[in-house]
């Protein structure tokens, strides 16, 4: 992983040519990838600092072939997916996909298609979301690129979860987890989420449970704070589930406070919603009001 400081000093010419050269045998590609790994890392741990990281990345690429602009747009995009703010991580997408589209590049397309088709199925447009992510997932499986073939197959298996196509879903997540398993792959608790959410809606709350706990411990292990924030919300929502309010409740506070030290917004949003609908189940009718008046200053 390049460190956020080690990315600020690159912004120097001459320190940056001197560690592609030392650092990577002067592959610049080999650069981008390991700066978009490290990015990705850096967005299941803390978004504040993968903002500034974005920010050091146009620094950065100033001194980069034009070639690579595409892939700083989709970084910020990312980061937009991120934070719940997908019409404008949309709108850098499009704009990367449309560079590659002019530079002749089907890979880079079908790269930003592993995205686009979690953008367009969380704005609902989820037929759109499908056609890219099919037509992605044949690129890479006739290349017989496994690891960008099992991203595709988590995504369309989350669009098919929210089309509540469960048994659909559960096969594509099933095939992307035994890949990234054969890789040893950092995304393989992210496909447990998925699975373990499906598994919640098909009633089989003790297998869900057992998946986010393992994700939770996973994500712990390798410092990804943010998403094991949303391992414990998952497991908070399973409390809620099960009637055990009282240890629901306590569970979202803490998924809310961390939440707002992580400076995900859409985290805490959608704990403060949750513990807002157990004490309407409960009766606690001011409580709810406080709890909506934070939601909506």
């Amino acid at each position: 992983m390049i460190e956020l400081s080690r990315l600020i000093a690159l912004s120097n010419r001459k320190e940056l040519e001197k560690f592609i050269s030392e650092g990577y045998s002067g592959d610049t590609y080999r650069f981008v990838q390991d700066i978009d790994v490290s990015l990705v890392k850096l967005l299941k741990t803390d978004f504040k600092t993968a903002w500034q990281y974005i920010q050091s990345v146009g620094g950065v690429f100033q001194h980069l072939p034009t070639e690579f602009e595409p892939r700083r747009l989709a970084m910020i995009g990312r980061y937009y997916v991120h934070i719940g703010e997908n019409k404008k991580a949309l709108q850098y997408y499009l704009k990367g996909v449309g560079l590659f589209k002019k530079a002749g590049s089907a890979y880079g397309v079908a790269r930003l298609g592993k995205s686009l088709i979690e953008i367009y199925s969380k704005l609902g447009n989820h037929k759109k979301a499908l056609e890219i992510g099919k037509a992605s997932l044949q690129y890479f499986q006739r290349r017989k690129m496994e690891l960008d073939s099992s991203h595709l197959l988590n995504n369309i298996g989350l669009v098919l979860y929210r089309t509540d196509r469960h048994r659909q879903a559960m096969k594509y997540l099933d095939k992307a987890q035994k890949i990234m398993q054969k890789h040893k792959s950092f995304q393989l608790p992210f496909v447990m989420l998925n699975r373990a959410n499906v598994l919640c809606e098909m009633h089989m709350i003790r297998k869900a449970r057992g998946l986010y706990e393992k994700a939770a411990a996973i994500y712990h292990e390798y410092k990804m704070h943010v998403s094991e924030n949303k391992a414990y919300y998952a497991l908070a929502y399973i409390l809620f589930l099960e009637d055990r309010f009282t240890e629901s409740i306590r569970l979202f506070e803490k998924v809310y406070e961390r939440s707002k030290e992580l400076s995900d917004p859409v985290g805490a949003a959608n704990a403060l919603l949750d513990m807002a609908e157990i004490n309407i189940q409960l009766n606690q009718y001011s409580t709810t009001i406080m709890l909506a008046d934070q939601i909506i200053p």
